[in-house]
Parts: structure tokens; C-alpha cells; sequence
């Protein structure tokens, strides 16, 4: 399994605070073949994050039209940076909410963040964007 598909399902397991049960769901998933993930197959992969996705709970948003105005501006910059399903052209919305969570200023999910926290998260990512092609010229 590659790096990328290891974060995943690292980032996963961490949004599901059930880190520590990895071992339980990989050996399920391979029927007793194997604890660690990186004896994963493909298909066994894809299994497994299935799995982990639907357990994880939708975030009930109350539509706001600005909000839902920049929280695209945030997406839109992640398509810039890359921020991609690997092998697709699909957003990461994982890794968008991790980063949201990790590194972000109010510490949430990107649709829990209010309209002003998200004036300032789309600042934040708009700095992040402007040092990503500053980078990029080098």
C-alpha cells in the first residue's frame, strides 16, 4: 500500500477516534490473513474505507448561501493544491476536514465552521495558496 492510501486511512481511523482497533478492521477485512495495513490488497483497501466512511456521521448544516459560497472558495483552492482522491480529479474532502481540524484556526470540520470563522478560513487558505505558487516559481 503507498503512503498516500496509508494516510487515509490513518486519517480516517483518527476522525473515527478508533486508532487503536486498526488491527481489528484490517484483520477482518483480509479474514484473518493479516493485522498490519500494509498487507492490504487493492480491493481489501477499498473495503476497508468503505467501511470506515460509513461510519462516520454526517454533519447536519443549516444551508446559508455565503457560507456555502466559501466553503466552495475553500474547495476550489484545495483543487489547486492538490488536494485530491489519489487517481482522481476528485476533491479530498477527508483530508480537507483533517487539515481543517489540524491545522486550520478554529480547529472543526469545515461545515461546522460559522460564517465569520469561514471569512478567516478562507484567508488562511488563500495565504497558503499565495506561498504554494510563490514555491512553485523557485
Amino acid at each position: 500500500m503507498d503512503q498516500t492510501k496509508y494516510a487515509r486511512l490513518n486519517s480516517l481511523l483518527k476522525l473515527l477516534n478508533k486508532q487503536a482497533y486498526k488491527a481489528d478492521y484490517v484483520i477482518d477485512v483480509t479474514n484473518g490473513r493479516s493485522s498490519s495495513s500494509k498487507d492490504l490488497t487493492d480491493q481489501e483497501y477499498e473495503t476497508l474505507v468503505k467501511i470506515l466512511v460509513k461510519e462516520v456521521e454526517p454533519i447536519k448544516v443549516v444551508y446559508d448561501a455565503k457560507a456555502d459560497r466559501m466553503r466552495k472558495k475553500v474547495i476550489s483552492i484545495c483543487h489547486e493544491l492538490g488536494m485530491h482522491v489519489p487517481g482522481t480529479t476528485q476533491i479530498d474532502m477527508l483530508a480537507v476536514n483533517c487539515f481543517c481540524r489540524n491545522k486550520g484556526m478554529f480547529k472543526k470540520s469545515l461545515n461546522q465552521h460559522n460564517n465569520d470563522e469561514l471569512r478567516q478560513l478562507v484567508s488562511q487558505f488563500e495565504l497558503i495558496l499565495g506561498s504554494y505558487y510563490k514555491a512553485a516559481k523557485k
